[in-house]
């Protein structure tokens, strides 16, 4: 990235330093597109598996956070009523293509998955209620 640069109080504009495919941002945002205070980066050295606490803004807001690796979110007051269509979520943060990833969300703990391993991502499309994208990998 070669640069963020605020348009107005609402609105921040990302300039890449090379192009990206289309899907980029969605991939990138799979931790919720939070953004910090630049005093709570620093805070923490930069690390932000480090903070417990995300503001939030919109249908969810932070919680709480029982450990670095899973924290919920929720807003009861979203002003427009009747969205999101869930009332909370449970994040929880577990290597990519891990025995362990796979192993919750064949058992039903997780409801959405992302990267899991190609004999997982295989069972798990087979499974009644449960749709997967196309895989080059399986």
């Amino acid at each position: 990235m070669s640069g963020i640069v605020v348009i107005d109080p609402h609105n921040i504009e990302f300039r890449m330093s090379e192009p990206r495919p289309k899907a980029f941002m969605l991939g990138a945002s799979h931790r919720l597109d939070i953004i910090l205070r630049k005093e709570e980066s620093w805070r923490n050295g930069g690390n932000l598996r480090q903070v417990m606490a995300y503001p939030g803004t919109g249908p969810f807001k932070h919680v709480s956070a029982r450990t670095r690796k899973s924290g919920s979110w929720s807003d009861p007051d979203y002003w427009n009523k009747g969205l999101p269509l869930v009332d909370r979520l449970e994040i929880y943060h577990m290597p990519p293509f891990s025995a362990e990833l796979g192993a919750a969300f064949l058992s039903g703990k997780l409801d959405y998955a992302r990267l899991l391993d190609p004999v997982s991502w295989r069972k798990g499309k087979e499974m009644q209620g449960v749709s997967a994208p196309p895989s080059t990998r399986a």
